[in-house]
């Protein structure tokens, strides 16, 4: 009897010190997976911050976008009232942007007339815009390139 006490004894240590053992390893591999999961938690809280400023550099950029867009825009021009010399600059300029493109705008004389509105509303259509006779932004966006000969 006293022998079987030895063997149980012996193997209860036995037992608990491998379990103890498996503890350690566990102990260990839960260190590990919460160091992983500090990780993951920075590397997110770091992306979060990348796409904040990427979110914010596009907002401005686009505010640029609409900034430039403004300042390109054509000077409004009411046929009623007497041209200014700017208008008629623009004008011209849209007439040799035209006539650049291939679209006869008539003579480059700074007039909106009906010519010019046909090659405008031409212009338009061959470049899936809305062929409204009038060169807003989207339409000087496309034409503008043809005034400086960098489309061909």
């Amino acid at each position: 009897m006293q022998r079987w006490k030895g063997v149980v004894i012996l193997t209860v240590a036995g037992l608990l010190i491998s379990s103890s053992g498996c503890a350690t390893a566990r102990k260990k591999r839960t260190l590990q997976m919460d160091e992983l999961r500090a990780q993951i938690n920075s590397l997110e809280d770091e992306l979060a911050k990348r796409d904040e400023e990427l979110n914010r550099l596009e907002r401005q950029l686009e505010q640029e976008r609409v900034k430039r867009t403004s300042a390109e825009r054509k000077p409004t021009v009411d046929k009623t009232a007497k041209q200014t010399q700017a208008e008629k600059e623009y004008i011209k300029k849209v007439q040799r942007a035209l006539r650049n493109a291939g679209f006869d705008a008539g003579s480059v004389d700074g007039k909106l007339g009906k010519r010019t509105k046909a090659a405008i509303i031409e212009f338009q259509t061959a470049n899936d815009l809305k062929p409204d006779g009038k060169v807003g932004p989207k339409t000087w966006q496309k034409l503008s390139p043809y005034l400086s000969g960098e489309v061909k």
